[in-house]
């Protein structure tokens, strides 16, 4: 029983840590656009409305984590994904609107 139990907590662990990578990318991604999009105040506003929302989201994932006393690493998918994302919104070949249904 002890076994499955911790099991579960490592399980829900990893599913966290994979959200947290997730909201961390999405944040990121979030900061790079907003000053490109810096001429149109209506399309900035909204993006900084949804980047507060998602620092909220990113402080509510890490108080789970911590409630939660089990800390895991993201698993490799998640981390490779969100690398495929970061060199795909660093990229000088896409223009800006792309970044935008990228990050979407």
């Amino acid at each position: 029983m002890v076994a499955t139990q911790e099991t579960s907590l490592n399980a829900i662990a990893v599913k966290l840590a994979d959200m947290l990578a997730l909201q961390e990318l999405l944040i990121s991604n979030e900061q790079t656009l907003l000053p490109a999009c810096s001429s149109d105040e209506k399309i900035a506003s909204t993006l900084r409305e949804i980047n507060a929302e998602d620092q909220e989201n990113l402080q509510t994932i890490r108080a789970a984590i911590s409630e939660l006393g089990v800390t895991a690493s993201p698993q490799q998918k998640t981390q490779e994904m969100a690398s495929k994302v970061k060199a795909m919104m660093s990229s000088d070949q896409l223009v800006l609107h792309y970044f935008f249904m990228q990050h979407q």
